[in-house]
Parts: C-alpha cells; sequence; structure tokens
C-alpha cells in the first residue's frame, strides 16, 4: 500500500477506560449526588465527563475535558431561573441542547 493511501485511511477510535474504573467513577458519582441531595450536580457531572473524557480516543487523538464544576453550577443556576420564568418550558426544551452544548465547548485535542 502506498503512503497517499495509507494518510486516508482512518485512525482507530476507541474508549480505553476499564469497567472497574467505569463503576469507580460512577459509585462516587452517585454518591456526590445523593450526599448533596442533587445539589453538587454539576460538580458530579464535569468530575464524570473529565474522566470520560480522558479515555477517549478519535483517530488516534487524545482528549481532555476542562470545565469545572464551578462553571457548570453557574450555568445550572441561569437554566433554572429562565425555568422559574418560563413556567419550565426553557428547561423542558432547551436545557439538554445547552448542557451538550457546554461539554462539548470543553472537549479539546490533546498535545500529547
Amino acid at each position: 500500500m502506498d503512503l497517499q493511501k495509507m494518510a486516508l485511511l482512518p485512525k482507530e477510535s476507541f474508549f480505553d477506560g476499564n469497567l472497574w474504573d467505569s463503576i469507580k467513577v460512577n459509585v462516587v458519582y452517585y454518591a456526590i449526588l445523593i450526599f448533596s441531595l442533587n445539589i453538587a450536580r454539576p460538580y458530579a457531572i464535569a468530575y464524570k465527563e473529565k474522566w470520560f473524557t480522558s479515555h477517549m480516543r478519535i483517530d488516534g487523538k487524545h482528549y481532555y475535558f476542562d470545565g469545572t464544576g464551578g462553571e457548570l453550577f453557574l450555568q445550572y443556576l441561569k437554566w433554572y431561573l429562565l425555568s422559574l420564568i418560563t413556567l419550565g418550558l426553557y428547561y423542558s426544551l432547551f436545557v439538554s441542547f445547552q448542557m451538550k452544548k457546554w461539554t462539548l465547548s470543553h472537549i479539546h485535542e490533546s498535545l500529547n
């Protein structure tokens, strides 16, 4: 196979985390939710997303997540206030989209 054809072939994409680490991350995630009565949910989401993204490989490239629970907490406050004003309409129509948008804006390609 010549070099031009090899350059066009996609590299391997995979998740290199293991089951036991995933279980530990989920136990911590749910413990944060339970013990904080769901108030610390943004911090739990950021913790879980950071672990998941650090084990993601797309076309052989490493990625990292730089979002923080504090940033997400402020977003949650804004979303809940908008939901109160719109009687829940904002939450039901837009928050899942805004959450995905926030998450993806904090995923970056690692240089190493």
